[in-house]
């Protein structure tokens, strides 16, 4: 056998091979962007991610089955935080929109608003309020029951953090 002719051999019997094997679709898993917050919940059920696909994902924490798909912002995801029970999902967004999801229903409990870039949130022990900050130079210590600003904090420059 010639080199052309082996060629041409290798490149038919390649182009056979290829068409014997059947088609598998691959659907991708996971976060579609950059993952920029993480939560864990304090039953230890569940992880939350977040980050520039605009949505948040619930896990399995034991399976690492993707649960729940949330999709309520309209710009990346900035913080997580679980509710001491473990019941629902508070989220920050570069929009600086605070919304809290139930992880069972799916619902809006409630939103909140800072100017700009939600950059941290944390609850308080007894999970009546909620401290955020943001890049509009402020934080914010929110009543979760009146869903109203409790006090708020000024700053020079942006607040890349806050806790209690």
């Amino acid at each position: 056998m010639r080199l052309p002719e082996y060629i041409f051999f290798l490149l038919l019997s390649n182009g056979f091979c290829a068409f014997s094997q059947k088609p598998e679709l691959v659907i991708p898993t996971g976060n579609l962007a950059e993952i920029t917050s993480i939560a864990y919940s304090g039953d230890g059920k569940y992880i939350a991610s977040g980050g520039y696909d605009f949505c948040i994902k619930l896990w399995d924490a034991e399976t690492g089955d993707e649960l729940k798909i949330f999709s309520f912002f309209k710009d990346h995801v900035t913080a997580l935080i679980f509710t001491s029970d473990s019941k629902h999902i508070i989220a920050g967004s570069r929009d600086g929109k605070i919304i809290c999801i139930d992880i069972l229903t799916s619902d809006t409990l409630y939103t909140l608003r800072h100017n700009d870039c939600i950059t941290s949130l944390h609850l308080s022990k007894n999970g009546k309020y909620l401290l955020s900050s943001s890049w509009d130079k402020t934080a914010k210590l929110w009543n979760l029951d009146t869903e109203k600003v409790y006090k708020s904090y000024r700053c020079k420059s942006r607040l890349n953090f806050a806790d209690f």
